[in-house]
């Protein structure tokens, strides 16, 4: 039952997000950078789902007492809020660190050319 914990965290971290993303958005706009990072977020978080949705789907089996048992499609997506759950530990933070290393070499300036 404690694996439960790992999608409850999974959706309060979403609708955190999304109510972050929301409350920025109407307060300083879409240009904002905030509103901007809370999107971000939410699209990482969304991300994290649709990996948990692939790692189902692509093999729809667990082992149940040493007998395979079958993931029917209505319960896919329970499986991939829990997988979801495990898996916004890493991607979220490894998302902001690709923005933030993009950023660092947008920003840097190009070597000079040798004379």
């Amino acid at each position: 039952m404690v694996f439960y914990l790992f999608a409850a965290l999974f959706a309060v971290g979403l609708v955190a997000a999304l109510a972050a993303s929301a409350v920025y958005w109407l307060r300083f706009g879409p240009k904002a950078r905030e509103t901007r990072r809370w999107l971000y977020a939410t699209g990482c978080l969304l991300l994290t789902y649709l990996i948990g949705l692939a790692l189902v789907s692509h093999d729809p089996y667990f082992d149940d007492n040493g007998v395979p048992e079958f993931i029917p499609w209505r319960f896919r997506w329970a499986w991939a809020w829990l997988y979801a759950g495990l898996l916004q530990f890493i991607v979220v933070p490894c998302g902001f660190g690709l923005r933030e290393g993009l950023r660092f070499l947008a920003r840097r300036k190009p070597p000079r050319a040798a004379q």
